[in-house]
C-alpha cells in the first residue's frame, strides 16, 4: 500500500483542531492518517499508532499544552523527532494553535503558527508546506488568541442566530466570564434569574456566541419540561455516534450515557433554558460536572449554583439599544419612552418594530401607548425582533402557573399599588377586608410569606427585607386580565388605604405611615376616575390625603384632591355634612399657603358656615375655621381682624380642649405673630413662650410645630436687633426642621430666609447671599412662581445686591418683588410697602432722590393705612422721609416728618 503523506498527532481536547488540519491538507491533495477517521473502534490504539508513524512520510504534531502533557502524545512526536533530529529532511511539522513556548528538545524547532490569525491565512499556511516542511514565511504573531475555527463555535445545536442589537449587560456578562474559567478543577454552575422580559435567553446566546471557542461543545437544552430535555439529551449523544436514531432507549439510558459522556469530556457548555425549579432540574444535571452548565429560569430560588439576578435595562442600556435601530427623534425621545416602558428589554424590543413597521418616531410611539397602551403590544404582525413572545403573552405564561389562590388574589391587589416599597405589613394589618383564601393568609405572616415566595417563584415580584416591588407593565397586564373583577380589587385597595392612611400633625408616627402610603393612595386614587366609583370611602381617601400633600408642600395636588373629594361629596351627601365642610377647609388652607387670600377667605366662610349651623359655636372644629380665617387676615396686612378671629378661636380652645393642647399651643402662636405684626415685640414674645411652654410638654423634641416657634421668637429678636439671640433661636428651628422635614420643604426655605436676613442686617452680605440663594433654591422646585415666597427671597437677594453696590441686579429682583406682592397680595399689602421702602432705599444710596422719594411715599402711605401710624414699620419709613428731606436741605419738611415719629 502507498504511503501517506502526514500522520497528524493530537490529545483529545484538540480534535476539532487535527480534523481541521486534516481536512484542509486533504482538500489540497495531500493523504493524512488521523486517529479520528482511520482508527477503527475497539481495536488496538497502539497497532494503529505504530502502523501510521510506520506508514506515513512526514508527522504533524498538533502543539498545545495539554499535548505536551500527554503521554501518549510523547511517545508519539519522540519517535517521530529521531527520525529527523536536526530537520533537515522536513519530516517532523510541529503546528501551535494556542502560544505555548515548548521546552526541552522541541524549543529550537521552527513552527507553523495558527493561533491569532484568521482562518484564510491558516490554510494559506499550510498549503506551503513542502518537502522541506516548514513554509518560508513569516509566522503569525502569537501575542492574541482569537476564536479558533473551523468557524466560531464547536459543535451545537444554538437554536437562534446571533442578535446583531444586543446591548449592554457588560456587568453581567463580566461576571459570567470571571465565573465560568475552562479548565478549572471545580467548574462553576450559573443560575440566571429574573423576571420574564428582561433578556435573560439574549444573555445566555451572547455568552456563548461570544465565547463559543473555548469549548468543545455547546448544547442548548429547553429546560421546560422532562421531554424536552430528554429530547436534546438524545440529539447530542447521536451526534456523538453515542445512540442510535433509529432505537427507543428509557429515560434512565439516556441520562446514564449524557453523564457518562459529560464525566469523560472537559470544556463543555451546557445551556438550560427556562428552568422552573431547581429541585426538577437536579435530577437531569450530571454527577461529575467537568464542564460549564448555564441556567436561565424565572425563580430566584437556586442554593446549589451562583445565581446573578438580571434586572430591566439601566437607563443608559435602554438608549443605547435604540440608538441601535436609527429611529426618527431625539435622546431625550428615546429617554422618556425608555422610562414610559419601565426599561423592559422585551417592550421595548417590540416598539422597535412597531417603530420600524410603521415609519413611528419616539414621540409618535409615546402617544400612541399613552393612548392605546397594552393593546399595541397585541399587534401580531409588529411582535419583538428578538423575543418569541408579546409582553403580555410573556407575564400570562407566569400568570397562569400560580397554584396558590391567596398568591393570585394577592398579586392583583398589587397591581393597583405603586410599583415598588409595597410593605406586607399593609396586607397583615387589613386582614379583615380581605378575601379569602388571602384573609387567612394575612393572619399568618408564615403563610402570607409562603404566598408571596410563589409569585417570587416566576420572578413576577421582588421582595426585599419585607419591600416588595412589582413591575408596571405587569400591573396593566394584570389589571387588564381581571374583566369584571377590577372594580372590586380596586375598592379592596382603597378600604385597606383608607384605614391605614391616616395624618395627624401633632402625631409624628402617622407621618412615618403617611410617607410610606402616600405613593400607594397617589396610585388607587389615579384609577377612581376611569372606573367611575364615587363612593364616601374614595371622597374621604382623597380628602384624608390632602393633609399629608399640604404638610410635604404639594399644593397643587393636595388642590386638586380637594376638589376631586369634593365633586364626590356633592353628588353623595346632604349640603351641610361635617366632611363637605373639611373640604371647604382643605381648599381654603391651600390657597392661603398658594397666596390667593380672597379664594382663601370664600372657602373659610363657606366651612365656617356648615359649621356653625352643625357643630355650634364652641366645637373645636369651628374653633379651626376661626383660626384659618385669622391667618389669612394676618397674611393680607389685616391685624385687627386676624387678632379678632385669633381671640375667638383660643377662647372655645381654652374652654373646650383646655391650656395644654397643641390647639391651644397654636393660636397663642397665632396671636404672638399678630403683636409681632404690629410691632408689639414684648407682647409678641410672651406670647410666643406660652405657646413654645405648652409644646415643650406636649410634642415631640423635634416636631416642626417647635421650629415654628423657634422662628417666630427668632424674628421677634431680629425686630428688636439682639441679633445673636435671634440667630441662636432661628438655628434651633433650623436643626428640627432638616431632621424631620424632606430637603425641599418650603419650611426650610422660610428658616433659610430668616437666617439670610440677620446677616444682611448685619451687613454680612456674602452669607445673607448663600443663605437666600439656598431657599430660592427649594422655592423654585415646590411653589408657583407667583408665590408670596417667592417674592420675599427677590426682595432680600436684592437687599444684599443694593448693600453690595450692584444696583441694576437690585432693581431687577426688587421689580420681580413688586409684581408678585401687587399681584398676589394687592397694593395696601405691608410685603408690598417692604417692597417699595426697601427700592426706595437703593435710590436712596444711589443719590437719586426724586425715585427715593418717591417710593418712600408710597411705602408710608400703605403703612400708615394697614399698620396705623405707631407701628415701627411705619416710623421707619417717616424717618426715612425725614432724613431724605435733610439731605436735599428741605429743613421744613424734614422737621414735619420727624414730628410724626413719637417716642416710646
Amino acid at each position: 500500500m502507498d504511503k501517506k503523506d502526514f500522520f497528524i498527532s493530537y490529545t483529545g481536547k484538540d480534535k476539532k483542531w487535527a480534523t481541521w488540519i486534516a481536512g484542509v491538507l486533504e482538500a489540497n491533495g495531500y493523504t493524512t492518517c488521523i486517529q479520528a477517521w482511520d482508527f477503527k473502534a475497539g481495536g488496538n490504539f497502539v497497532w494503529y499508532m505504530d502502523k501510521g508513524l510506520i506508514d506515513c512520510e512526514r508527522f504533524i504534531a498538533v502543539l498545545s499544552a495539554e499535548y505536551m502533557q500527554h503521554v501518549y502524545c510523547q511517545a508519539e512526536w519522540t519517535a517521530a523527532l529521531a527520525k529527523d533530529p536536526i530537520g533537515e529532511k522536513g519530516l517532523f511539522i510541529p503546528i501551535r494553535i494556542d502560544d505555548y513556548e515548548p521546552e526541552g528538545l522541541l524549543k529550537p524547532i521552527v513552527y507553523i503558527d495558527l493561533f491569532g490569525i484568521d482562518e484564510e491565512e491558516a490554510e494559506e499556511r499550510l498549503k506551503q508546506i513542502t518537502e522541506e516542511g516548514i513554509p518560508r514565511n513569516k509566522p503569525g504573531f502569537p501575542g492574541t488568541k482569537k476564536p479558533r475555527f473551523p468557524g466560531q463555535l464547536p459543535l451545537n445545536n444554538i437554536p437562534y442566530t446571533n442578535n446583531i442589537h444586543f446591548t449592554g449587560r457588560k456587568e453581567i456578562l463580566l461576571q459570567i466570564d470571571n465565573s465560568l474559567k475552562p479548565g478549572e478543577k471545580n467548574p462553576c454552575s450559573i443560575a440566571l434569574c429574573g423576571m420574564g422580559g428582561v433578556g435573560k435567553t439574549q444573555i445566555a446566546l451572547a455568552y456563548a456566541l461570544n465565547n463559543g471557542y473555548l469549548y468543545n461543545t455547546i448544547w442548548w437544552i429547553n429546560a421546560e419540561n422532562e421531554l424536552t430535555m430528554l429530547d436534546s439529551y438524545k440529539d447530542l449523544l447521536m451526534q456523538k455516534g453515542i445512540i442510535k436514531r433509529d432505537v427507543t432507549y428509557e429515560k434512565d439510558d439516556i441520562l446514564q450515557s449524557i453523564w457518562a459522556w459529560m464525566s469523560q469530556n472537559t470544556n463543555w457548555l451546557f445551556i438550560y433554558d427556562n428552568a422552573e425549579r431547581e429541585s426538577d432540574l437536579s435530577q437531569y444535571l450530571p454527577r461529575i460536572n467537568t464542564g460549564h452548565i448555564l441556567v436561565t429560569t424565572r425563580n430566584p430560588h437556586w442554593r446549589n449554583m451562583k445565581k446573578l439576578e438580571v434586572d430591566v435595562f439601566q437607563p443608559e442600556e435602554a438608549v443605547e439599544f435604540f440608538n441601535n435601530f436609527k429611529l426618527e427623534g431625539s435622546i431625550d425621545d428615546a429617554i422618556k419612552l425608555a422610562k414610559e416602558l419601565g426599561y423592559l428589554p422585551l417592550a421595548q424590543d417590540q416598539a422597535v418594530a412597531y417603530m420600524l413597521e410603521t415609519n413611528k418616531s419616539y414621540q409618535d410611539y409615546i402617544d400612541l401607548f399613552k393612548q392605546n397602551r397594552l393593546e399595541i403590544f397585541g399587534e401580531v404582525e409588529y411582535e419583538s425582533i428578538s423575543y418569541g413572545q408579546t409582553v403580555a403573552t410573556t407575564w400570562d405564561i407566569s400568570l397562569n402557573k400560580i397554584g396558590n389562590e391567596g398568591a393570585k388574589q394577592l398579586i392583583q391587589l398589587f397591581s393597583f399599588l405603586a410599583p415598588d416599597h409595597i410593605h406586607k405589613g399593609i396586607f397583615l394589618q387589613s386582614s379583615e377586608h380581605l378575601p379569602e383564601p388571602l384573609a387567612s393568609d394575612a393572619r399568618d405572616e408564615l403563610k402570607l410569606n409562603n404566598a408571596l415566595k410563589d409569585l417570587t417563584r416566576y420572578s413576577l415580584i421582588k421582595t426585599d427585607k419585607g419591600q416588595i416591588s412589582i413591575h408596571r407593565l405587569l400591573q396593566e397586564v394584570i389589571r387588564e386580565s381581571l374583566g369584571s373583577e377590577k372594580i372590586r380589587c380596586f375598592h379592596l385597595c382603597a378600604t385597606i388605604l383608607h384605614k391605614l392612611f391616616v395624618y395627624d400633625q401633632y402625631d409624628m408616627k402617622t407621618w412615618e405611615i403617611c410617607t410610606s402610603l402616600i405613593p400607594h393612595v397617589q396610585s388607587v386614587l389615579t384609577h377612581e376616575e376611569d372606573l367611575k366609583t364615587e363612593t364616601e370611602e374614595i371622597a374621604g381617601l382623597y380628602a384624608e390625603g390632602v393633609g399629608w400633600l399640604q404638610h410635604i408642600a404639594l399644593y397643587e395636588e393636595a388642590l386638586e384632591w380637594s376638589k376631586k373629594a369634593l365633586t364626590i361629596q356633592e353628588k353623595i351627601l346632604i349640603h351641610d355634612h361635617q366632611d363637605m365642610a373639611m373640604t371647604y377647609s382643605n381648599i381654603a388652607s391651600v390657597y392661603s399657603m398658594q397666596g390667593e387670600y380672597n379664594k382663601a377667605l370664600e372657602w373659610s366662610e363657606k366651612a365656617l358656615a356648615i359649621r356653625e349651623k352643625v357643630l355650634g359655636l364652641d366645637h373645636p372644629d369651628t374653633a379651626m375655621s376661626y383660626n384659618i380665617i385669622s391667618t389669612i387676615y394676618a397674611r393680607q396686612g389685616k391685624n385687627n381682624k386676624a387678632l379678632e378671629w385669633s381671640k375667638k378661636a383660643l377662647a372655645i380652645r381654652e374652654k373646650v380642649l383646655g391650656h395644654d393642647h397643641p390647639n391651644t399651643a397654636m393660636s397663642y402662636n397665632n396671636i404672638a405673630g399678630i403683636y409681632h405684626n404690629q410691632g408689639e415685640y414684648d407682647k409678641a414674645l410672651k406670647w410666643q413662650k406660652k405657646a413654645l411652654s405648652i409644646q415643650e410638654k406636649i410634642l415631640d423634641p423635634y416636631h416642626p410645630d417647635k421650629a415654628t416657634t423657634y422662628n417666630n421668637i427668632a424674628g421677634i429678636y431680629r425686630n428688636k436687633g439682639e441679633y445673636d439671640k435671634a440667630l441662636e433661636e432661628f438655628k434651633r428651628a433650623l436643626a428640627i426642621e432638616e431632621k424631620v422635614l424632606d430637603p425641599d420643604h418650603p419650611d426650610k426655605a422660610t428658616t433659610y430666609n430668616n437666617i439670610a436676613g440677620i446677616y444682611a442686617d448685619q451687613r454680612e452680605y456674602d452669607k445673607a447671599l448663600e443663605w437666600s440663594k439656598k431657599a430660592l433654591a427649594i422655592q423654585k422646585k415646590v411653589l408657583s412662581p407667583d408665590h408670596p415666597d417667592m417674592a420675599r427671597s427677590y426682595n432680600n437677594i436684592a437687599f444684599v445686591y443694593s448693600g453690595q453696590g450692584k444696583y441694576e441686579k437690585a432693581l431687577e429682583l426688587y421689580n420681580k418683588a413688586l409684581v408678585i406682592n401687587e399681584k398676589v397680595l394687592g397694593h395696601d399689602h405691608p410685603y408690598t410697602a417692604a417692597t417699595y421702602n426697601n427700592i426706595a432705599g437703593m435710590y436712596y444710596d444711589r443719590g437719586e432722590y426724586d425715585k427715593a422719594l418717591e417710593g418712600f411715599k408710597r411705602a408710608s402711605a400703605i403703612r400708615e393705612k394697614v399698620l396705623g401710624r405707631d407701628h415701627p414699620d411705619t416710623v421707619a419709613t417717616y424717618n426715612n422721609i425725614a432724613t431724605l428731606y435733610f439731605r436735599l436741605g428741605e429743613y421744613k419738611q424734614a422737621l414735619e416728618w420727624y414730628g410724626k415719629i413719637k417716642s416710646k
